[in-house]
């Protein structure tokens, strides 16, 4: 079955040079919601900038449903983090949805009032909240309209930016559960993109681990969640809050915690990154030639990929004799 948002090599530099976005290549199937987690600056919201148009790609390509995506349009949506800054204080509820509607419906304004009101019954919303102004919404109720409002577009796929961070404990649970309901009855692609694993856990069918710009290892969420291979995913899960350990996790020592360095070795780490694995002085399984060879993006086993020298042919002993 093809992909619903396919992204393949896709690479973005900074101004000054740095690589944001390195080879960066994941599926998201129709009613799929696949999790894109890491720490903050690993590239994930730079991702989904590009991958909805914000953002221009230097290197790779697009493709929804099969079809190159050369400018931004209504088949692909973002919902952002902030749900008090994403929505226009000036504008009523109401105004935020009708815009897009108008623009795809080209109905008359009592149909488009009416569709406004089955968006805003979709989300779990009342249908009198459409005349208030964000201001007089809870930021539940806020990242909720926000929702509507890409789905007012008539999206293929939604691009959910950290939707939940911003939201107390309280409220996570029920956008989190909405979103899972749109991708199963209304057949969305959802990339969620998130740093906290619990949501992770709780509604993606794949999650992708993202380091320094590169998918470092994907596979189904109970399989990367519950036995992750790569030392980096392992890092993540092992920085979790301990009532946020949905699944159990494999033990990670505290050698995984950034080493400080000197002015000097930074330098020199980062040229030796650049050319080889950038986690390699995070890594306690280090081998000689991670500091200068990249590492390949491996199949360890079915849906399960990890970008590691640690699974290439002979790495055990040759970590045995180093």
């Amino acid at each position: 079955m093809s992909a619903l948002l396919a992204v393949r090599d896709l690479g973005k530099r900074f101004s000054d040079g740095r690589r944001a976005l390195d080879g960066v290549s994941l599926d998201v199937h129709a009613g799929e919601v696949v999790a894109l987690v890491g720490e903050s600056g690993s590239g994930k919201s730079t991702l989904a900038r590009v991958v909805c148009g914000l953002v221009p790609a230097d290197e790779g390509q697009v493709l929804i449903a099969g079809q190159r995506l050369r400018r931004a349009g209504t088949r692909v949506q973002m919902v952002f983090q902030d749900p008090f800054a994403s929505l226009n204080p000036v504008h009523t509820v109401e105004h935020h949805l009708l815009r897009p509607l108008a623009r795809r419906l080209r109905q008359p304004a009592a149909a488009l009032r009416a569709e406004a009101a089955r968006l805003l019954a979709a989300v779990g919303l009342e249908a009198s909240l459409a005349a208030r102004h964000p201001h007089a919404l809870s930021g539940g109720q806020r990242q909720r309209v926000a929702i509507a409002r890409a789905l007012a577009a008539g999206p293929e796929v939604i691009l959910a930016d950290e939707p939940t961070s911003m939201l107390d404990v309280s409220t996570r649970l029920g956008v989190l559960t909405l979103l899972r309901r749109l991708a199963d009855e209304r057949r969305l692609g959802i990339l969620f993109i998130t740093h906290d694993l619990a949501s992770a856990a709780a509604i993606a069918d794949r999650v992708l681990t993202m380091y320094a710009g590169r998918v470092v290892e994907s596979g189904a969420t109970a399989t990367v969640l519950g036995a992750p291979s790569h030392p980096y995913t392992r890092l993540l899960l092992a920085s979790a809050p301990r009532g946020e350990r949905i699944l159990p996790r494999a033990s990670s020592p505290s050698s995984l915690s950034s080493p400080s360095r000197s002015a000097a070795s930074s330098r020199a780490f980062a040229a030796a990154a650049a050319a080889g694995c950038p986690f390699v002085a995070r890594c306690p399984d280090a081998l000689p030639c991670c500091p200068d060879t990249p590492p390949a993006n491996r199949t360890i086993a079915a849906d399960h990929h990890v970008r590691c020298h640690l699974y290439q042919e002979g790495a055990s002993e040759h970590a045995a004799l180093s």
